[in-house]
């Protein structure tokens, strides 16, 4: 940690000279070279942050816990320092990220804005200059392939960003862009910018050149996090430099809550003082070999966490997969290298990492489709599930995504009540509910969305059984009392989980929903007590 006698910036490491900003509320005087980064360390007048940056030979500069951190504990809140849109076909406004339509654009160079930003759009004020300048201009059917011309935009952005904010400039400065690993597969990380990006850049806005491109190009690839539309959709990447110095574990202990361009990220968990906090750059439900082929793909690197160190997922067996030569026995994994073979945990048989992959990537598209198609029902989700169970294990990174579609859609009907759904199916639901939530005990422990949203689907599924069965005398008022009970504590908890996102989202929809419920418990509580 730098201090004031090291006279560098304690966030970017910038030598100091006179002018320094030194953080009097903690006790490790942490110095910055300007207020922004110090806000960074200590955005209100109040607490500071609860977290320190450390530095390892083998991670670099990472963040780690400066005390104990309680759950649902704010972690890191910054706003992207630079972004843009998402390299798609979608038209959305440059300014705010909400979707417009094809007569809605800027009257200077053509590119999409909505109409509030049509006159007022300073972010996109800065490319707009650059196409003005270059007098390019896109026309109606250029705006039918944007994503060859939104690359451009971020790269823009960034660096006339670095050019003029020198602060903001350091931090980016400071963040990987693995250029040695990219520059290795040119054809895979090079190549498909090429055209839309560098040679429009250099030739036609004459503007930057191809290694600070390269370089710009690897810092978004390499670390940007989302950005959400006005309206609520993720349509953008930005960069968040205080959040990239965040580890990546497959079991991590915060989430991101993303509120436009503004980051807040929260511990999931209790954190205890000088543990890392870490983040997920792939989503936890995966499995072992496909986390990580997209960790290498992606950030070059082969993930050597505790939950990838372990055949078994710490117990989760989301890479397990059914053995063909004995009944009862599991394939799994058996270390962190995906080119290791997978052994039978009964009768001792081994395939080949190859082998394995294959079957994986057989159904995946499966998996992928009925997940991806609304019009699909439960039925037919709980019919690709019994294949796959004759294929995988029941916790299974596809079986759990498959058992999430289904615990969301199951027993309700097209106004999302569970009230004429027969005992039978809400047993079958609560059931489903509870095996994902076990599951997620282990790979995304505590207050996480997926977790939140869980307990609603389960505390509405005990709820709606335990009514049916107490009308139907198939309980007494006793074991419905006590039900009610188990339902307060799921919603008590649930709302812990989703208590702070975004206003308007539809997390915090059901949030209030579980509110709701409680005080419908309370309710019948109250009632079944003069019985």
């Amino acid at each position: 940690a730098y201090s004031a006698k090291h006279m560098a910036c304690y966030l970017c490491t910038a030598p100091i000279g006179d002018s320094q900003y030194q953080c009097d509320q903690c006790d490790n005087s942490f110095v910055f070279c300007s207020p922004s980064h110090l806000a960074l360390h200590r955005p209100t007048d109040k607490d500071c942050l609860p977290w320190k940056i450390c530095n390892a030979d083998q991670f670099g500069r990472y963040m780690v816990a400066a005390r104990d951190i309680q759950p649902g504990e704010l972690v890191v809140t910054e706003k992207s320092i630079c972004w843009g849109p998402n390299h798609t076909s979608q038209l959305v406004c440059l300014e705010c990220l909400t979707a417009v339509t094809e007569d809605q654009f800027c009257n200077n160079c053509g590119f999409p804005l909505c109409e509030e930003h049509m006159v007022d759009h300073p972010s996109h004020e800065v490319e707009c200059r650059v196409f003005e300048k270059a007098g390019y201009r896109l026309g109606c059917a250029d705006r039918e392939d944007m994503e060859l011309h939104y690359p451009c935009v971020e790269i823009i952005r960034c660096m006339v960003m670095r050019e003029l904010d020198i602060n903001s400039g350091r931090l980016v400065d400071m963040l990987m862009d693995h250029k040695k690993e990219r520059m290795s597969e040119v054809d895979k990380y090079i190549e498909p910018y090429r055209e839309t990006v560098m040679r429009k850049l250099i030739e036609i806005f004459d503007f930057g050149n191809e290694e600070e491109i390269i370089k710009v190009l690897g810092y978004f690839d390499v670390n940007s996090i989302a950005v959400r539309g006005a309206d609520g959709p993720y349509r953008g990447r930005g960069i968040y430099p205080t959040a990239s110095l965040m580890n990546h574990s497959c079991i991590c202990n915060t989430r991101n809550i993303i509120t436009g361009s503004l980051l807040e990220s929260r511990a999931t968990v209790a954190i205890p003082a000088g543990s890392p906090i870490t983040t997920h750059y792939v989503s936890p439900l995966l499995n072992l070999s496909t986390r990580q082929q997209r960790l290498k793909e992606k950030w070059f690197f082969d993930c050597r966490c505790e939950r990838c160190c372990s055949p078994t997922d710490m117990g989760a067996y989301t890479s397990a997969l059914r053995c063909p030569s004995c009944d009862t026995g599991y394939l799994l994994p058996q270390t962190s290298q995906p080119d290791d073979s997978y052994s039978c945990i009964g009768c001792q048989n081994i395939i080949s990492a190859e082998e394995a992959d294959r079957k994986i990537k057989m159904w995946e598209p499966l998996v992928e489709a009925l997940g991806t198609f609304k019009s699909t029902g439960t039925a037919e989700k709980e019919a690709l599930m019994s294949q796959l169970l004759l294929n995988f294990h029941p916790n299974h990174s596809m079986v759990i995504e498959m058992k999430l579609e289904i615990a969301n859609k199951l027993g309700r009907d097209e106004h999302g009540s569970l009230d004429n759904t027969n005992p039978k199916e809400l047993e079958k639901k609560k059931r489903v509910c509870e095996d994902i939530l076990g599951v997620m005990n282990i790979i995304y422990p505590g207050r996480s969305k997926y977790r939140g949203l869980l307990l609603h689907e389960l505390a509405d599924t005990v709820l709606a059984l335990a009514g049916k069965q107490y009308n139907n005398e198939d309980i007494t008022k006793e074991n419905f009392n006590e039900e009610l009970k188990n339902c307060k504590a799921f919603l008590h908890e649930g709302i812990d989980c989703l208590q702070h996102d975004r206003s308007g989202s539809f997390e915090s929809g059901i949030c209030q929903k579980m509110r709701n419920m409680q005080d419908s418990c309370q309710d019948f509580q109250n009632f079944i007590s003069f019985l």
